[in-house]
């Protein structure tokens, strides 16, 4: 199994008591290097082409004006 990820993923920090963190990354990542069936490869940056196969491109472009903007709430559950 190939995992993807990048450095950059572990500077996203949804706030105190949220499942999703740094921490949380770093652990599972550690878990999966601990597997010989399991590679882990360093992602490069995804174009805006590459990931409007997986996401609407209204929900990228709100994204990308809200980080332009400085960051904030993208979804409930979302901050960038």
């Amino acid at each position: 199994m190939r995992v993807f990820t990048a450095a950059d993923c572990l500077l996203h920090d949804q706030g105190d008591g949220h499942p999703e963190s740094p921490e949380r990354l770093t652990a599972v990542l550690r878990h999966l290097r601990q597997d010989a069936h399991v590679t882990i490869s360093e992602s490069g940056h995804a174009h805006f082409d590459a990931l409007a196969r997986c996401h609407d491109a209204r929900y990228l472009e709100r994204a990308r004006a809200l980080s332009s903007a400085g960051g904030g709430e993208l979804g409930a559950d979302t901050m960038l």
